[in-house]
């Protein structure tokens, strides 16, 4: 398994001030990172070629939001770019080499239990992105970061999930001792088992810890992450999941953007949709693009 290495940084904003937080998210993992950050905002002009516009008033409210997420203005690479906003976002994301996309949340909008809440443009983008997309909503992605949990449900996505937040959790890791352990930094994979007399569970305790186990041996000496795991049984896997984070308070989440059954690019899948529109902390989404592309390395 290779480590992540953040080179480059891409962050979309629609002008709202509701991208403050998302902006100032990828301002600081692109200062801990030592990477450049590069700003979009894409008009929505279906079928445009998507040629530059610099609208001097278009870039006067970006440089606001940018002040009110005290980024550095001289050092943000800004790029207005007409077109349909999901299409021109992931072409603009391969041009630029980004390794991860920073997108603001749709908040307060229907129950956990429902389809996906994104808007449809963060939908789009994060079901079909070569990267990982980091949705932010009201809380900053605290760096270095200490805590991230990875929802597991046995399947090859969760697997890719697992992968893919060890990797985050390695590149931007607390670099001190912390009463005698090697790092400060966590990773705990999570699986909700049914209740008794439901179906049969994919995993069990022992299970899951020999997954962790073998993400852990394939990492060899380069993580540097405590990685732990943790059962707990719910018939509402989304509702635990989101009970057990704001019981523990994870600094990162990581949830693949396909569950168990899932059929191809495209599907969020409902637990994923609903934990990421529920939850205040950052939720890392990685689409099958993604982990496979961790997997192949290994």
């Amino acid at each position: 398994m290779r480590p992540l290495i953040v080179r480059t940084v891409l962050a979309t904003t629609d002008l709202e001030d509701s991208s403050v937080t998302a902006l100032r998210v990828a301002h600081e993992l692109g200062a801990a990172a030592g990477a450049p950050l590069h700003v979009l905002h894409v008009p929505e002009q279906p079928g445009a070629a998507g040629g530059a516009a610099r609208d001097p008033a278009v870039v006067g409210r970006i440089r606001d939001l940018l002040r009110q997420a005290k980024a550095n203005i001289e050092e943000v690479r800004l790029h207005i770019i007409p077109g349909t906003p999901a299409d021109t976002i992931r072409s603009f994301s391969e041009q630029i080499g980004a390794n991860v996309i920073v997108l603001g949340a749709h908040r307060g909008r229907a129950s956990v239990t429902s389809a996906s809440r994104l808007g449809n443009t963060a939908l789009a983008v994060v079901t079909q992105s070569s990267v990982p997309c980091l949705v932010v909503s009201d809380k900053t992605l605290p760096l270095p970061l200490g805590k991230i949990l990875v929802p597991v449900d046995g399947s090859d996505t969760a697997r890719g999930a697992l992968m893919v937040g060890l990797s985050w959790g390695s590149a931007l890791r607390a670099r001190t001792s912390v009463s005698g352990e090697e790092t400060a930094t966590s990773l705990t994979g999570l699986y909700v088992d049914a209740p008794s007399g439901q179906a049969a569970p994919a995993w069990d305790a022992r299970a899951l810890e020999r997954e962790i186990e073998s993400v852990r041996q394939r990492a060899g000496g380069w993580a540097g992450v405590k990685m732990m795991s943790a059962v707990i049984s719910s018939d509402d896997p989304a509702r635990a999941i989101i009970d057990y984070e704001n019981e523990h308070r994870f600094d990162l989440v990581v949830l693949g953007t396909q569950g168990q059954g899932g059929s191809g690019a495209g599907k969020l899948g409902s637990v994923s949709s609903a934990v990421s529109q529920s939850l205040e902390a950052p939720v890392l989404l990685v689409s099958p693009s993604v982990w496979k592309a961790h997997a192949e390395s290994l």
